[in-house]
């Protein structure tokens, strides 16, 4: 299977910020050539994404949410759909009962 450029780039993006992305609960990769999608269980989504190329960035979909970004953004935004609050430290904080 080769990939498409874009697609390697956002793999290699999600892998470079490996923290975030663990926070996610991130399960069921499935790799393709032109897309990549997985499982989250995050504080604020749960289900499915989907990444994949849209015109010069990539088109996230997840359930009947999608986004557009570009690559330098992708992190951020998915994280801030799945993961990220208001309350995150108190959350994590609660969470590792400290």
């Amino acid at each position: 299977m080769k990939l498409s450029n874009s697609i390697r780039q956002a793999l290699l993006t999600l892998l470079n910020q490996n923290i975030i992305v663990a926070s996610w609960g991130l399960s069921n990769i499935c790799i393709k050539e032109s897309y990549i999608c997985f499982s989250v269980e995050g504080f604020k989504y749960k289900g499915s994404v989907v990444i994949s190329e849209f015109n010069d960035g990539y088109k996230v979909i997840m359930n009947k949410h999608t986004l557009f970004c570009k690559l330098d953004s992708l992190v951020i935004n998915l994280d801030e759909f799945i993961e990220k609050t208001t309350n995150y430290e108190n959350r994590i904080d609660a969470l590792l009962d400290i």
